[in-house]
């Protein structure tokens, strides 16, 4: 993980464990307020998260500073419309 694209670490919390095995995570409903915070901290923990969102109640200003960041994915679609060509290890579905 290239340290000048990880946003500071917050008073209070944990610094993020680059040595831990880096995790494939979607995150539907990922540009809501719930949604978006998770995404903050699965980035700065050193995933690789993609989030999946219609963006009907979330807004795409939620993610804006994962935007080009290479371990960040963002697809506009909605639960409903079957997902395919993406394997995770993990799966938060707040959508």
């Amino acid at each position: 993980v290239r340290m000048d694209t990880v946003p500071p670490i917050m008073h209070g919390e944990s610094p993020p464990n680059y040595n831990a095995r880096s995790l494939r995570i979607l995150v539907t409903g990922g540009a809501g307020f719930i949604g978006s915070h998770l995404v903050d901290r699965l980035m700065q923990a050193g995933h690789r998260v993609i989030v999946l969102d219609n963006l009907f109640t979330g807004s795409k200003q939620n993610l804006k500073r994962w935007t080009n960041h290479p371990n960040f994915e963002f697809r506009l679609s909605d639960v409903v419309h079957p997902v395919r060509g993406i394997q995770v290890d993990q799966i938060y579905h707040l959508a």
